[in-house]
């Protein structure tokens, strides 16, 4: 996970967009060491241990240079995003503002 976040800090295909984590970082940092610190509900990531991500099938698969994923087990839904994301629509109406402190950077 850390890994993926630090290829994320990059900046060479954009930062990774996150949801249900908190990750603090620090740009004056050097490339591979910009991760502060990772938590999933408030709680710090365990480097030990395996934790289930969802992403699409092109990141899945390597795509933007994300190749730490080729090196996981992967369990490909069948269901597209697009369709996932329809269904979401209709059934709630309409999809709101993502939730603020996902990706924090480090104020000086």
């Amino acid at each position: 996970m850390r890994e993926v976040i630090e290829q994320g800090l990059t900046l060479e295909r954009g930062m990774i967009q996150v949801s249900g984590l908190k990750a603090v970082y620090d740009m004056a940092r050097p490339v591979s060491k910009r991760l502060v610190s990772v938590e999933i509900g408030g709680v710090p990531v365990d480097d030990k241990r395996v934790y289930s991500v969802a992403t699409n099938s092109f990141v899945a698969q390597g795509g933007d240079l994300y190749q730490t994923f080729l090196r996981t087990e992967q369990k490909d839904s069948g269901v597209l995003l697009s369709d996932l994301l329809m269904d979401y629509l209709k059934e709630k109406g309409s999809a709101g503002l993502p939730r603020p402190g996902r990706m924090v950077p480090v104020t000086n």
